[in-house]
């Protein structure tokens, strides 16, 4: 190995090892890195933007401001607020189905106004045990301690008895240049030798509590833990959903303003307004608290409970990147609901990323200069644009690593790599230099140049899977589709089939279906897999209403072009089946089979006989029967199978309105269906007249008129149970 050569491999090392020693963090602390590593984190979270939706939340703040104080008549208009209005608004969001309820605002001492105010807010406590209240340790020499043990509220918490599942730490620790960007999951209690949980973790502890009690299967179906990895270091990256606003945000007066609950512009204006219980729009029928987790806090500048986040909003509050101390703690809830811990990338792994990089720089900047292009100036301004490329590629490839979780410190790459660089110029600068003046004695060469190799890629395996689980199955078609597939241009065919499936995915996604496929114009969906939906039948029935609504509106926007009136016709059926990925290792479906998605199927070709748009069997509506207008149909027998099953045609849910009198037609159809199956086809015929007379266009009814007369002339068998059988398969 030539000088040369060793000089090459030397000068990447020694940069590397300076670097992992002084500039990595690895094992000395730098400020210097630990900002631009603080930065990064900034320019990353602001790239990213917001992660999704307000109503994708699991955690819904109650913010307390001047809005809910003002609107408060006296004496409770004052700061603090009395806890006989918490109790209240935790009694409000318990009726409301709210999971946990946390509280951002310390209780230092007793109520201000009465101490029965006390009594009152710990018997809603305890009443729903899903309450956790903010605590806080007081700081001493860099120690987080509590007060003295002879001080029952040594917590700076008048409601602590020695219960830590009641509360969780405030403490939050910002960074050096104060920005909250780390979380501290617990803290050590030095006088009372124990470790206590921040409010975050306090109050995902409850909610894994409370999912666990009202789920006997959540250990076998639902993968919500509390990752131990959290541990490991004092503190992590707080995962920023957004800026501050990102989550929803309701005054606590909206909370309040229920029936027996006066605000001051109601007894000024002499008129209720009940944000809460509204019956057109208040809170509580919103489902906007149902199974969430609710924080308490101040979102009021004035009380200083505001701190600087790596985010910047547009209009954040416009303070710029300002939060509020209950949103840091939503966030991280959040963050462990989502299981979006962001993981920095391991030590070994940046260690190897210093060598390679610094080499690769190194052997880089080396091949440019031997090009030998028009000038040494030249080739030192492509090693520059080399050099930018480089760091820009560092720079994309820890973005796309934090969009994934993971965080890449990248200073240290930069500074490697820009000595390397740095470096190289030098060392060419004074190689020139030298060259230069052994031209003057003796003539010199260059040596040639080395091939680089590519990365090699990983693959991935896939896994089958399944199991035997209860679901309801809808399938649904478009009535005469091949007569219309026929009569219209292709083009048309695909736009109007697009716009279809659109629509009708949609509607499937909102209600929480699983969308199995498409075969043609037919649309197959199931419920409870693979997530599990204890209203499932409710769900896969609404979904057959929308779309039947749905169909209509495209009605309207189709019909001018396709001159065709598009009918959708649904069958739903409830029943075990086979679930799972089914396929081959290349390629593989989550998919559903067995007998009951055929009948599903078989129901929804049914509609065409009756002349009815939505048909469900008996299994389904055994699970909702009170919650849906429905007519029973009849009592059939489908082919291959020897127990009959009853179907219904699915009219509308209870709570919509409809122009027809649905009532009066379903119970003189029952009556028509119990002189049918007596036999009595004469006084039969009467009863589906009647409803004719209302609906003249009742088809259920005319099919049935004409089974009356058929047997009138053609009396069924002794034996016959007014059975009808189903030919198709």
């Amino acid at each position: 190995m030539t000088d040369k050569t060793k000089s090459k491999l030397i000068i990447p090392i020694l940069i590397s090892l300076v670097t992992i020693f002084f500039a990595s963090n690895l094992i000395i602390e730098n400020y210097f890195i630990s900002s631009i590593d603080n930065k990064l984190i900034d320019f990353h979270f602001n790239r990213r933007g917001q992660v999704k939706s307000k109503e994708n939340f699991d955690v819904v703040i109650v913010g307390i401001s001047n809005e809910t104080l003002k609107e408060l008549p006296p004496p409770d208009n004052q700061w603090p607020i009395s806890r006989k209005l918490f109790a209240k608004a935790f009694s409000n969001l318990n009726e409301a189905g709210a999971r946990v309820i946390g509280v951002d605002i310390l209780f230092s001492e007793a109520d201000r106004y009465d101490k029965i105010n006390d009594s009152l807010l710990l018997y809603e406590i305890e009443k729903f045990n899903n309450v956790v209240l903010a605590a806080k340790l007081d700081v001493l020499d860099q120690r987080y301690i509590s007060l003295e043990k002879s001080n029952l509220n040594i917590y700076n918490n008048y409601f602590y008895k020695g219960d830590d599942n009641l509360i969780g730490l405030v403490n939050v620790i910002p960074d050096f240049d104060g920005v909250i960007r780390r979380y501290y999951p617990r803290f050590y209690d030095v006088n009372n030798d124990k470790y206590l949980f921040s409010l975050a973790f306090s109050i995902f502890n409850k909610y894994l509590e409370t999912i666990k009690s009202s789920d006997k299967n959540f250990g076998e179906k639902n993968k919500l833990f509390l990752d131990t990895s959290y541990f490991q270091e004092p503190s992590f990256i707080i995962n920023y959903n957004g800026p501050s606003g990102t989550f929803t945000i309701i005054e606590l007066i909206n909370i309040l303003d229920d029936k027996n609950f006066k605000t001051k512009t109601e007894l000024e204006l002499g008129e209720d307004i009940n944000t809460w219980d509204d019956s057109l729009s208040g809170l509580k029928y919103s489902d906007i608290f149902k199974d969430k987790i609710v924080l308490f806090g101040s979102i009021e500048p004035e009380d200083k409970d505001i701190y600087p986040s790596p985010i910047t909003g547009e209009s954040s509050m416009q303070f710029g990147n300002l939060i509020y101390g209950v949103e840091i703690h939503a966030n991280v809830i959040q963050m462990l609901i989502d299981g979006s811990k962001i993981h920095k990338v391991s030590n070994w792994i940046l260690i190897f990323m210093i060598l390679f990089f610094s080499f690769l720089s190194s052997y880089l900047f080396d091949f440019i200069k031997k090009l030998k292009l028009i000038s040494v100036a030249f080739s030192e301004f492509i090693n520059l644009i080399l050099l930018i490329l480089i760091l820009f590629s560092l720079y994309e490839l820890s973005f796309r690593l934090f969009h994934s979780n993971y965080f890449l410190t990248i200073s240290s790459l930069f500074i490697s790599t820009f000595s390397v660089y740095l470096s190289s110029l030098i060392l060419h600068y004074l190689s020139e230099r030298k060259q230069k003046l052994m031209i003057k004695n003796m003539f010199s060469h260059y040596v040639s140049s080395k091939i680089v190799e590519d990365l090699i890629e990983n693959p991935q395996k896939l896994k089958l899977g399944g199991e035997r689980k209860k679901l309801s199955i809808l399938f649904s078609d478009i009535a005469n589709f091949t007569s219309l597939s026929e009569s219209i241009e292709p083009e048309i065919l695909v736009d109007f089939m697009n716009d279809y499936f659109e629509n009708m995915t949609e509607i499937i996604f909102k209600f929480n279906g699983t969308l199995d496929k498409f075969e043609g114009d037919a649309v197959m969906a199931f419920w409870n897999a693979p997530l599990s939906d204890p209203h499932h039948a409710e769900n896969s029935l609404n979904t057959a209403l929308e779309m039947k609504a749905k169909t209509k509106e495209l009605n309207e926007k189709w019909f001018p072009i396709l001159n065709f009136e598009i009918k959708t016709r649904i069958g739903v059926n409830t029943g075990e089946v086979i679930v799972g990925n089914m396929g081959s290792n290349k390629k593989f479906d989550f998919t559903v089979m067995g007998d009951n998605v055929n009948i599903a199927a078989r129901l929804e070709a049914l509609n065409k006989f009756y002349g009815t748009t939505i048909i469900a069997s008996e299994n389904t509506i055994s699970l909702i029967r009170d919650k849906f207008i429905l007519r029973e149909l009849d009592n059939l027998r489908v082919k291959g199978k020897i127990k009959p099953i009853k179907i219904f045609e699915v009219i509308s849910t209870n709570n919509e309105e409809i122009k027809i009198d649905w009532k009066t037609i379903i119970s003189e159809f029952e009556q028509g269906l119990y002189y049918y199956r007596r036999k009595d086809f004469i006084e039969a015929k009467k009863y589906f007249n009647n409803v004719l007379s209302i609906k003249a266009n009742d088809l259920p009814s005319i099919l049935y008129l004409n089974r009356c007369d058929d047997y009138i002339i053609n009396p069924p068998d002794a034996n016959w149970e007014g059975i009808s059988e189903v030919l198709i398969k």
